[in-house]
């Protein structure tokens, strides 16, 4: 029988922990010796040290049979396995000694031990861990994923995967089965089996298939005892599968289905200052919450959960420096502060350096000047600022140019202060300036007109009326999208839609301003239908009118809470329709919401896949929306996608979200909101 194919060897972890245990007791129990000598119990410690020097000898003999073809680096392994043989002899030594009542030379071979086994342990580590585990800090350069749509597949999301589940056993120092998965070369290199990328006779590839066969077969990897890969992280290593094992492609550039485009969805890091703090803080204390409130502070969270706390002391005039000292037991945690239209002034400025953390900040209509900018400007992650009505001479305005951090600032535009301005945007280009001046005070207009039809959505054609309550005004109006003036289409009582567009109006009143627009979209659905998928949910609360939503022909509201509209947080949304009667169909139209103060935002973009089957789909169509600029404006659009006309059953529509807040927003990166109401087939 061949002792080297026995699986004795398997035992040797088992074992290996036995002599250390051993050997550490033994020091600990001659050192407490040393100290009180009368509780010494030398039998005690001459059994010990048997126990120790027996399972020695075990694990050497069984770590010596585990060694074997086993693919560790040759001078980790002889180098562990000689310290080994080392600690054995010194552990018998010491046992010799030990009776022989030699305390020096006795000491001196426990001294050793404890040397030998710490040596031991460490290439014994180095070899199923790496050589650097005991010393190796966090990896400072991990790609971080803030856009998976441009992450590139196997840099990106591939091989950090097989870093963390698979390299431990297959590098360069420890290549079992003759696989290096630590570079793309050692991957396509493959091992001792051969290429593991690479499908033979239709069956799986290696690297696929070993994750998928039962976890007590010897094939399963990792093996039964490692940590597994999570089904999420097996799913992406089979859909890169699906795409060739591709080493340049971008996962926005590749099929994805619902489930998988929510599993890139998860892969995407909130690497903002706001998102990273969140992480770091301690939840604060609720007491000191409850206390602040019963005392008239309006104090909360930015959102359920979240450690971060917005803060207002707004039009209050009685603040002093201890109204500000009060909030000091939660200091680190606020990160928003409104103190608009209050007392604050440069007297009691002092009190804001303690809020290190913040970020938003409301002076307006207060008694600041240069000593509050001074302190501001020591704050180092303050984005936006709001200093409407405050009489700020150009001391302060120089001020501005020290905060670096300084995203959004909102001022009083005046001829003083002008060539300021001017200078702080060329310094400054990506400083977002927000402005009152005097154009407030222009003249009054009319209200717009309102737009009245039976619904936004029709077969045939649609009857609109254009109406406004004010004599003598008349109603101009413009079908292509372009703004309307006076010498547009003068309305005349009746319009008829019969095809898909954009109404814009404006009432105008001789010696009055023009009206603001009024507008609404129409569109023609030639290809009813019903969805029968949607990944992910929308949030539990934005489900819209129910599965529905997105193809009942029903409009929202600029109210986003009027439930018809369905929400997603953070995330972008997929959706499946059938339609009613298939057909060639040539554009998709996705109504969105955009309210900024609210951190809804319009799509960044669209995907359209089309089927006949409804399980085999094509992409057909993938656009880029425009960005939105700075606005606070509430809105509805529609954003069609059109493409070469297809034979198509089934339509899937992936609606591209911007997950975070635009810089320009006052609360720049923080988890943004689509909100859809209706997905047009024609």
């Amino acid at each position: 029988m061949n002792l080297l194919a026995l699986p004795i060897g398997n035992f040797h972890p088992v074992l290996v922990h036995l002599p250390i245990g051993a050997i550490m007791l033994v020091a600990f129990l001659e050192g407490y010796g040393l100290w009180k000598p009368e509780q010494h119990h030398k039998g005690t410690v001459r059994l010990i040290l048997w126990v120790s020097f027996i399972t020695s000898g075990l694990s050497l003999v069984t770590g010596w049979i585990l060694g074997n073809g086993t693919g560790y680096e040759s001078g980790l392994l002889d180098t562990h396995r000689w310290l080994a043989v080392a600690f054995t002899i010194v552990n018998g030594l010491a046992l010799y000694f030990q009776r022989k009542s030699n305390k020096i030379l006795y000491g001196i071979q426990i001294v050793l031990a404890l040397v030998l086994i710490t040596l031991t342990g460490h290439y014994g580590g180095s070899m199923t861990h790496g050589e650097d585990f005991l010393t190796a800090k966090p990896a400072s350069d991990t790609q971080v994923i803030t856009d998976v749509s441009k992450a590139q597949v196997y840099a990106d999301i591939v091989q950090p995967i097989l870093d963390a589940k698979c390299v431990g056993c297959h590098n360069p120092k420890k290549i079992k089965g003759g696989l290096d998965l630590s570079t793309l070369s050692g991957l396509r290199a493959g091992g001792d089996n051969g290429s593991v990328l690479d499908s033979l006779q239709g069956k799986m590839p290696l690297l696929g298939a070993s994750l998928h066969v039962p976890l007590d077969s010897d094939a399963h990897m990792p093996p039964k005892g490692k940590v597994q890969l999570s089904p999420e992280e097996i799913a992406l290593l089979d859909w890169w599968a699906t795409h060739g094992h591709c080493t340049d492609c971008q996962a926005g550039n590749l099929a994805q289905s619902p489930k998988m485009a929510h599993i890139l969805g998860e892969l995407e890091q909130d690497t903002t200052f706001l998102a990273v703090l969140a992480q770091e803080l301690a939840p604060f204390d609720g007491d000191e919450l409850t206390e602040l409130q019963s005392q008239g502070v309006s104090v909360y969270p930015l959102a359920e959960g979240n450690p971060l706390l917005r803060v207002s002391l707004a039009h209050k005039k009685d603040l002093d420096e201890n109204s500000l000292s009060a909030l000091k037991p939660l200091a680190e945690h606020i990160v928003e502060l409104d103190l608009g239209y209050s007392n604050f002034n440069d007297t009691i400025s002092g009190t804001l350096k303690r809020f290190k953390n913040l970020v938003k900040l409301q002076l307006q209509q207060t008694d600041v000047n240069a000593e509050t900018l001074k302190v501001l400007s020591r704050l180092p992650h303050l984005e936006s600022l709001n200093l409407y009505g405050t009489d700020l001479d150009s001391t302060a305005l120089t001020l501005l140019e020290k905060m670096k951090a300084l995203r959004s600032l909102y001022l009083w535009d005046s001829q003083g202060l002008a060539p300021h301005l001017t200078a702080l945007s060329k310094s400054r280009p990506n400083l977002v300036l927000g402005k009152i001046h005097d154009s407030v005070f222009a003249a009054s207009s009319v209200e717009p007109p309102l737009i009245l039809a039976s619904g936004n959505f029709f077969t045939d054609t649609v009857q609109v009326q254009l109406q406004n309550f004010f004599e003598g005004v008349n109603i101009h109006y413009t079908t292509d999208g372009t703004e309307p003036d006076t010498t547009s289409t003068q309305y005349e009582g009746q319009l008829v839609v019969d095809k898909s567009l954009q109404l814009k109006a404006i009432a105008h009143k001789r010696g009055w301003a023009l009206s603001e627009v009024a507008q609404e979209r129409f569109t023609q659905i030639k290809y009813p239908a019903e969805v029968t998928g949607q990944q992910p949910q929308p949030h539990e609360k934005y489900p819209g009118t129910g599965a529905q939503t997105l193809a009942d022909r029903r409009r929202g509201t600029i109210n986003f809470v009027d439930g018809k509209w369905m929400g997603f947080e953070g995330t972008h949304a997929t959706t499946t329709l059938k339609l009613e009667k298939g057909g060639n169909i040539s554009s998709v139209s996705i109504g969105a919401l955009s309210t900024p103060s609210n951190w809804i935002f319009f799509p960044t973009g669209a995907t359209v896949w089309t089927s006949v089957d409804g399980e085999n789909y094509t992409q057909v169509a993938h656009l880029d929306f425009p960005k939105e600029k700075p606005n606070t404006n509430v809105r509805m659009d529609f954003f069609p996608i059109e493409f070469p006309s297809r034979q198509a059953n089934y339509v899937r529509v992936r609606v591209k979200s911007p997950l975070r807040n635009p810089n320009w927003h006052p609360n720049p990166g923080g988890k943004s909101w689509i909100f859809l109401d209706e997905i047009v087939i024609n």
